[in-house]
């Protein structure tokens, strides 16, 4: 899991496959929440291309350090697929706890991969 300090902005990218294959999301309604410590946040402004999602984490909008997850409902006519992160990334309250388990100390983004 990646340590992100508390107040940087964030890029989260999640790529949503179905059996290693592509999963297109044209077409579908998504909805991504950021779960954390204290609360399920929906996600407004999300970019969608294939089967990647990005959206920006705002430095000002990040209030509580801990671990945080990511939810995404993928809705496709009447049937609902739901996806959550088992480890999506940590705040923390000091530069000198940043870093991840990859070793690399300056994270400005979170990839994460889904599964249908």
């Amino acid at each position: 899991m990646k340590r992100v300090r508390i107040g940087n902005d964030l890029t989260v990218s999640l790529l949503i496959k179905n059996n290693g294959a592509t999963y297109d999301l044209t077409g579908k309604e998504v909805k991504v929440y950021l779960v954390s410590p204290s609360s399920n946040t929906l996600i407004g402004d999300t970019v969608i291309n294939s089967n990647n999602i990005s959206f920006v984490f705002k430095g000002v909008d990040q209030l509580i350090c801990g671990k945080y997850n990511v939810l995404v409902k993928i809705t496709d006519g009447s049937l609902t697929h739901t996806l959550d992160s088992l480890d999506g990334f940590k705040l923390v309250d000091r530069s000198y706890k940043a870093g991840g388990s990859d070793g690399n100390f300056e994270v400005e983004s979170v990839n994460l991969t889904f599964s249908v």
